[in-house]
């Protein structure tokens, strides 16, 4: 019992135990809560949610009341770029990504530019542009969803690729790994956490 004491204060197993308590309550009180189907759609949508947290991991462990308030502007913003270029078609997937990439770094430059040149604190420009972006996205289409999703695109995210699952699940896998390898194998990464302990520290 006591050697299960450390290994029961990671983070990680913490959250593995919680996962499982919570999908077993929710069996006990909603039969079929936990069954494979509904697990496999919890973990597509905790893939999307996954793949957009690994940026702001980065943004977070920078320091600096690092968090960027406006990601979900964002991805809305984004998703209506990309399913407007693609409108069904597979041909659009590759202008969809480059959209999807060019708005992000466009709004991310914006952001940047402000909390360094207009010494704006992150929360604040973050939280404004996420004003101005939603402002955006009733403008452009009034609230209502246009564009749709190239079919290979559909079948990536939803549908068996490899051991019955779907690509995204995959996709956030490699992501998890290449973020783990960043922050503990690069000198990048070893940077940003300084920089996130002690900045002053860090330029020394």
């Amino acid at each position: 019992m006591t050697g299960l004491l450390p290994l029961l204060r990671k983070p990680l197993v913490v959250a593995l135990v919680l996962i499982v308590a919570l999908l077993a309550l929710g069996e006990a009180l909603s039969p079929g809560f936990a069954s494979p189907q509904q697990i496999l759609r919890l973990l597509i949508v905790a893939a999307l949610l996954g793949i957009v947290a690994a940026g702001q991991n980065l943004v977070i462990l920078g320091g600096r009341e690092g968090i960027d308030l406006s990601v979900g502007g964002i991805v809305s913003l984004s998703a209506i770029v990309a399913g407007n270029l693609m409108n069904g078609a597979d041909s659009g997937i590759a202008p969809a990504i480059a959209g999807c990439i060019a708005t992000g770094a466009f709004f991310g430059l914006v952001n940047g530019l402000g909390v360094t040149f207009l010494r704006i604190p992150p929360l604040v420009m973050t939280l404004g542009m996420l004003g101005v972006l939603q402002g955006l996205l009733v403008v452009i289409r009034q609230g209502i969803p246009s564009g749709r999703a190239a079919p290979s695109l559909s079948q990536f995210v939803t549908q068996p690729f490899l051991f019955g699952l779907p690509g995204i699940i995959w996709l956030w896998l490699c992501v998890g790994l290449l973020m783990a390898f960043l922050l503990h194998r690069t000198v990048f990464g070893h940077r940003i956490y300084s920089i996130g302990s002690n900045e002053e520290a860090a330029i020394i």
